[in-house]
């Protein structure tokens, strides 16, 4: 039993769970922002408004295609970093040491991803299911509208990692 409790420490005290039950204790507000676009994407919300199709079919100038995947990624990519800002504020003083690390910020960022990660994956599968199952389209297709979107979201997450990386620095600096 005792060796069931260290096992049990161990994984309460990993960082990202950490930050999970953080952000459900403290931050009720991003939370419910990721319930109500987890429910956009499975279609469980606003589906007789079509809503979830922003999201999984969205269209640019009357098509659907790569280009719009690309935008609706850049998109997402800033409500990532925006999130993890977000969270990087309100959680950080929570965690003292993460000022004793080289650029903090972009380590609290990796370890605060679980949402975006989850949000992402879940993503990735519904639209593969509502291009493949209701669409009609090609499994090509598909794949280059998913890494438009991949590739949407890494450019805004680039960008601002570069940005941070110029002015988020360690406290000796």
């Amino acid at each position: 039993m005792t060796k069931f409790k260290e096992i049990a420490n161990i994984i309460l005290k990993f960082f990202p769970l950490q930050l999970v039950f953080l952000q459900l204790k403290k931050s009720h507000f991003i939370v419910a922002l990721w319930i109500i676009f987890f429910g956009l994407v499975t279609q469980s919300i606003g589906a007789k408004f079509g809503l979830p199709y922003l999201f999984l079919s969205p269209e640019y100038m009357g098509d659907v295609s790569w280009v719009s995947y690309l935008i609706l990624g850049f998109a997402i990519g800033g409500f990532f970093m925006a999130y993890h800002l977000y969270s990087y504020i309100i959680l950080g003083p929570s965690f003292r040491f993460l000022v004793t690390f080289s650029r903090p910020f972009f380590k609290f960022s990796i370890n605060n991803s679980t949402f975006p990660i989850l949000f992402y994956l879940l993503l990735v599968v519904n639209i593969y299911e509502v291009q493949h199952n209701e669409e009609l389209i090609g499994i090509g297709e598909i794949i280059l509208e998913i890494l438009a979107l991949t590739m949407g979201i890494i450019t805004f997450i680039l960008i601002s990692v570069f940005y941070f990386f110029k002015t988020n620095l360690d406290i000796f600096k």
